[in-house]
């Protein structure tokens, strides 16, 4: 793929593969235990620590969320 994506305290960036950001998603008090793209690339996956599994667009658009546990 082209994207990277990290995580700091307050939100997720994503970036191209040069380092420009081309999306942030806020975290809003969600602590993360893990993240993945979606084979095409176009889908951000989030696992937060209270179960909750989060898809969001890699333009930081918000799609869904499902609780896991």
């Amino acid at each position: 793929g082209t994207l990277m994506a990290g995580a700091g305290t307050e939100q997720v960036w994503i970036r191209n593969l040069d380092g420009t950001q081309t999306a942030s998603i806020p975290l809003q008090n969600q602590q993360l235990v893990g993240m993945s793209f979606s084979p095409d690339g176009k889908t951000l996956f989030l696992l937060s620590t209270d179960g909750s599994l989060s898809r969001w667009s890699v333009d930081g658009s918000f799609l869904s969320k499902t609780e896991t546990n």
